[in-house]
């Protein structure tokens, strides 16, 4: 659902007739789609970690950690690791936040205005 979104963010980003417009469309593009292939493969870890996607799986795994290989301890963390990164870009948190003057700056008012709240609380909403 935030990817569906933003899809449309980026297409508004670029539409201006200025030349920041368009490299601010393509850089939010490229590094949305970054993102989302870290999302990816943070869910894929989780998965090979613990077998399942499922929050009470998931929550059962964690409190008997110490009965799992090492491997699949290391799946999980490095899974939620690569989580976090997904979820801090598009929150845009501090190591993660080069993109977003380049993007802001380029883009309209309005739009500057609707993706410094809309896409944080669609962001948020996707964490939990």
């Amino acid at each position: 659902m935030v990817e569906s979104s933003s899809l449309a963010l980026y297409a508004l980003i670029a539409l201006a007739k200025r030349q920041k417009s368009i490299e601010a469309g393509i850089k939010y593009f490229t590094l949305g789609a970054f993102s989302s292939g870290i999302f990816s493969f943070g869910l894929l870890f989780v998965y090979a970690g613990s077998g399942s996607i499922d929050i009470s799986d998931l929550f059962k795994s964690a409190i008997f950690m110490q009965f799992y290989n090492d491997s699949g301890r290391y799946f999980i963390l490095l899974g939620f690791v690569f989580l976090l990164v997904s979820i801090g870009f598009k929150l845009s948190f501090v190591p993660l936040h080069t993109w977003v003057r380049d993007v802001y700056e380029g883009s309209s008012p309005p739009l500057v205005f609707y993706m410094s709240i809309v896409t944080k609380i669609a962001a948020l909403y996707r964490a939990f």
